[in-house]
């Protein structure tokens, strides 16, 4: 129960941050739409807009000791009136916060000592409570040509300058205030994981005579090489390191896996094949934020393809002296360069957001849907909207959906039986890029306006042959946009009126739904398209699967 009430309470406090803007777009971690691929992507555009503008730049990785375990709680309940927190919430949290105490047992002997830093490890309201803190290093005023952006308590500093003295002046500013901004809030940074990548791309800086910063008296550690969040980012930004690593890692994991359970590949030969898709291709690809822009290279190309050799080797059992062409073709798998292309492009389109041109195609980001972000509604309003498997009954008002997609177009239909005589019927065309749940959705959408239109108090019976729309209005928190509207409709309706949501089985001989099969087919033959939609995010990956494909 404790772990529901933790829960609920951080999901109230995060849509009063997300709500009043209190929760800064610099900080990638533990965020919903944010991930390690944004981070590193964030990171790459601005390293690439410094260098466009012709300047020197420097990137300085910084690490919190202790982070989670030395927060100053009186820095979290200092967010939390500044963002005027309902006072139930402020008065359980600074009592869940008050008297905490650490217990060490040894020898039937226990100790205790008080704890009045940190957050509980291993909660759900831990990173949240981090993040608060974090995102007041925001604030800070840093110096012309500083950039900070956070993933959690990896903080990473951009300095740009004319000169190798301007970024070592500004490095030292923004260090001194990032040290001030620690100790106002009871933190540290660790001096020795802290390091200092000079960008040596088009000899902007050397290696050999690299800016100079100092923290806490301490000269900052200068690298060639650094991680990020998993990805090894090089002076000279062409991420060899990161592939040299990530084939090492990938032919040790192909070999243990094939020694633990070899007896398995002999009765079982694609398995290796399942553990190549759903583990080692994700690893391999992990990052494509960052280096996804160096697919154009051919050697970038070369060695992803070169990656994929010996994981292919053990699907295919074949002799080391057949191609790689060959490996990928006996496999039927696709080539891991081509791959890296399609992750890279659904990521800029359906996250970041940007158009793509991929060979003849140019994919829009303004032409597809995006992931409805639930934090921006308010908690109380992630209700879910229940459905039962009733059979039609033949009286009060039963009303039939349907989507139906024929020849490239798409039609949804809604036919209305009132004690067992049908009423009224609707339909109409969609987009044809539509899919079938955006139909049937429509559908939905269709019966509820009409529900809208009535003044009878009868019962209201709505069917839908589509398991998949009715599971998605039951769950709290969908991801689409569309049937979150769909809930609001329904719940509003379901307001003023007696409405239960009922799934029938398709195509068994129930009229209802025979009828709206009919309509729909026959909705698809009309001349205009009634309905614009968006295109899915499931379209963007067959679309993007087709052009590769036929390159």
């Amino acid at each position: 129960m404790s772990k529901v009430l933790e829960k609920l309470v951080t999901q109230r406090l995060t849509f009063l941050f997300q709500s009043q803007g209190l929760l800064h777009g610099h900080q990638h971690g533990f965020r919903v739409g944010r991930s390690c691929e944004t981070a590193n992507h964030a990171l790459w555009l601005e390293v690439q807009s410094a260098m466009r503008k012709g300047g020197k730049v420097a990137v300085i990785s910084l690490d919190v000791a202790g982070a989670f375990d030395t927060v100053w709680r009186q820095s979290v309940l200092q967010r939390l009136t500044v963002a005027q927190c309902p006072h139930n919430l402020f008065r359980l949290i600074s009592d869940y916060f008050d008297k905490r105490t650490v217990c060490y047992s040894f020898d039937s002997t226990t100790w205790s000592f008080p704890a009045d830093r940190g957050v509980p490890q291993g909660s759900c309201s831990g990173p949240f409570y981090w993040n608060l803190v974090l995102d007041t290093v925001f604030q800070v005023d840093m110096p012309a040509g500083c950039y900070l952006q956070a993933f959690a308590d990896d903080l990473i500093l951009v300095v740009r300058g004319r000169t190798k003295g301007e970024i070592e002046s500004a490095a030292q500013i923004a260090l001194d205030r990032l040290i001030a901004w620690a100790d106002g809030h009871k933190l540290q940074f660790n001096c020795t994981k802290t390091t200092l990548l000079p960008v040596t791309f088009g000899g902007r800086l050397s290696l050999a005579d690299p800016p100079r910063v100092y923290m806490m008296g301490h000269e900052v550690q200068v690298v060639s090489s650094f991680r990020y969040l998993g990805v090894w980012w090089d002076s000279s930004l062409t991420f060899a390191v990161h592939f040299r690593k990530v084939r090492s890692r990938v032919d040790l994991l192909s070999y243990r896996i094939s020694m633990v359970a070899e007896r398995f590949y002999s009765r079982r030969g694609r398995l290796f094949l399942r553990l190549y898709k759903g583990a080692l291709e994700p690893f391999v690809l992990y990052g494509h934020g960052a280096w996804g822009h160096r697919l154009r290279l051919q050697s970038i190309r070369t060695s992803l393809n070169s990656i994929q050799r010996k994981p292919l080797l053990r699907i295919t059992k074949a002799f080391r002296t057949v191609s790689t062409v060959a490996l990928q073709v006996l496999a039927g798998v696709m080539p891991l360069d081509l791959k890296a292309k399609g992750v890279f492009a659904k990521f800029l389109v359906s996250v970041a957001r940007v158009d793509v041109r991929i060979g003849p195609v140019t994919l829009r980001s303004d032409d597809y849907s995006r992931r409805f972000n639930h934090i921006e509604v308010h908690p109380l309003l992630w209700h879910s909207i229940p459905f039962s498997r009733q059979e039609p009954m033949g009286f009060d008002f039963e009303l039939f959906t349907d989507g139906s997609k024929d020849a490239d177009r798409v039609g949804s239909s809604l036919v209305v039986f009132y004690h067992g005589a049908e009423i009224h019927h609707e339909e109409c065309r969609l987009s044809d890029h539509a899919s079938v749940f955006q139909a049937e959705s429509q559908g939905l959408r269709m019966a509820l306006m009409y529900v809208d239109t009535l003044s009878s108090w009868d019962s209201i019976r709505i069917y839908s042959d589509s398991l998949s729309l009715l599971q998605a209005l039951a769950s709290p928190t969908p991801g689409d946009a569309q049937v979150w509207n769909l809930k609001t409709l329904c719940k509003v309706a379901r307001d003023s009126r007696n409405i239960t949501l009922h799934w029938v089985k398709a195509h068994v001989g129930t009229l209802g739904n025979e009828k709206a099969d009919f309509y729909a087919k026959r909705a698809v033959h009309r001349p205009e398209v009634d309905v614009p939609v968006l295109r899915s995010l499931s379209l963007l990956r067959h679309q993007i699967t087709q052009v590769l494909l036929t390159q």
